[in-house]
């Protein structure tokens, strides 16, 4: 009832109306270049081919930005949290330690 009640509300509606300015305004707009990046992906988005290169364009240095696809639907954090909690460890002891 709340999620139903939220939806319709107007600022969801300007967020909807605003959807194609604000991707012409977001066109060729990339990651900085020094912006270290652990995205996750579900298998299931990305089966259509799509969501994944869409993701791969907003890379601009392969060395600290990555994406990782897991197994399992757009709830990846309910069935892999452990996975998603250890590879984020993992990256942030390898981009982020030491950085001011």
């Amino acid at each position: 009832m709340a999620t139903a009640w939220n939806s319709g509300n107007r600022t969801v509606i300007n967020e909807y109306n605003m959807g194609n300015a604000n991707t012409k305004e977001l066109y060729d707009v990339k990651y900085p270049n020094d912006l270290p990046i652990l995205a996750f992906l579900a298998t299931e988005s990305v089966s259509d081919g799509e969501w994944l290169p869409l993701h791969e364009e907003l890379i601009s240095n392969s060395n600290i930005q990555m994406i990782e696809i897991l197994e399992g639907g757009h709830y990846l954090h309910w069935s892999n949290a452990d996975n998603i909690a250890r590879m984020t460890k993992e990256f942030i002891s390898k981009n982020l330690n030491g950085m001011d």
